[in-house]
């Protein structure tokens, strides 16, 4: 669970800096992958770590690829759908928290595994992308596409 935090910081993050439009539409997105991707999760990350347990970290991999697209477009459909939020935004938290779900299997098999080292990686690597997508998001930078090619601007 703990790789899903980065979203919760930002939703809080936002909101104490008065962008409530923001931290609005990053709950909404929160509450439904919460609510579809989890309610599918099926305790997988205690069956893993679970050295007797008969399910394998492979199994829980292709169970939840064969989800995530059709868990995610009714995430869209009840985030843009229902709400009219911007759709760039709420695809790229859906993906964010459709990456999540698929990591977390990974990161209970470096738990399981005891592997330190892929760990502490793992979580410089969220920390950096977590202080990237605030700076971007706080500078309101966007990303326009010309002639193929994709611009910050």
């Amino acid at each position: 669970m703990a790789n899903t935090y980065a979203m919760t910081g930002l939703l809080i993050i936002f909101g104490l800096l008065g962008n409530t439009d923001m931290a609005a539409d990053m709950a909404i997105v929160q509450g439904a992958t919460l609510a579809l991707f989890y309610a599918f999760s099926a305790n997988a990350r205690s069956l893993i770590l679970n050295q007797a347990s008969s399910v394998s970290v492979e199994s829980v991999v292709r169970f939840r690829l064969l989800l995530i697209l059709p868990l995610s477009a009714i995430a869209y459909w009840l985030c843009v759908g229902s709400t009219g939020m911007e759709s760039m935004l709420a695809s790229i938290l859906i993906l964010r928290r459709g990456v999540e779900w698929l990591d977390e299997a990974y990161l209970s098999e470096i738990e399981r595994l005891d592997i330190s080292k892929t760990s502490k990686r793992y979580l410089f690597i969220q920390t950096a992308l977590f202080f990237f997508a605030l700076v971007w998001m706080l500078s309101e930078l966007t990303l326009v596409e010309k002639n193929g090619h994709f611009f910050i601007v």
